[in-house]
């Protein structure tokens, strides 16, 4: 068997890099690692986010992964030299293809980012933007609940529909609490691929292996693989 790719992600966000990657490469094997013990890292300093990372990449290493993509964008604006200069294999973030799309499709006006706090302080997609689309102007604003929204699948009712609101640092009078989530049956091991994905895990496709970071604490040493 070929050796897989990995695909690491904060949580459970990059699930959408991982759809995308095996939509277009579906004969490749796969691991995602959602580091969910530790979620969210757009909050934290670059050193933090840098040792979380490191951690997480060298356990997709010892798993014989051929190539990283970093499907976090706090990660691929803060850690991806530390990354690439850790590891013997390619590592590709999520900053160039992001903006390389964006300014694919502008036609000169502006360019909205919105990211966590610490992917718009790093100025990575700005610096991109305007190398890529220097006639654009680009707006980046830091929206702090965009993962805790992504981690539990809040897509309807007010909070999630008025980004303004939290993106402009404005704060509820009374702090939202997400919708109860329905049941689901179970389908096969594990339960649902939405069950997986609250849990920072996934099967990519039938070839793939599940990686999780659900271990006791945040400070152990590894993550342990399922």
């Amino acid at each position: 068997m070929d050796a897989p790719v990995g695909v690491v992600d904060s949580g459970g966000g990059g699930l959408t890099v991982l759809r995308a990657l095996t939509a277009r490469r579906p004969a490749e094997h796969t691991i995602y690692l959602g580091d969910t013990a530790r979620v969210p890292y757009g909050t934290r300093s670059r050193e933090v986010v840098t040792r979380y990372a490191l951690l997480c990449a060298r356990h997709l290493a010892a798993q014989g992964i051929k190539m990283l993509v970093v499907a976090c964008n706090t990660v691929s604006a803060d850690s991806l030299p530390a990354l690439a200069e850790a590891l013997p294999i390619p590592v590709v973030g999520v900053i160039e293809p992001g903006a390389q799309a964006a300014a694919a499709r502008t036609r000169g006006g502006t360019i909205a980012v919105l990211g966590t706090p610490a992917t718009v302080a790093s100025g990575a997609y700005q610096s991109a933007l305007h190398r890529l689309a220097p006639l654009s102007s680009v707006v980046a604003r830091a929206c702090p609940l965009f993962v805790p929204l992504a981690e539990e699948g809040w897509t309807e009712g007010e909070v999630p529909s008025s980004p303004r609101r939290w993106g402009q640092g404005r704060r509820w009078s009374t702090p939202p609490r997400p919708p109860p989530k329905p049941s689901r049956s179970s389908c096969g091991r594990g339960g649902s691929r939405a069950r997986a994905e609250r849990r920072g895990t996934a099967r990519s496709a039938p070839t793939s292996r599940i990686a999780s970071t659900a271990w006791p604490s945040a400070s152990s040493a590894g993550p342990s693989t399922w």
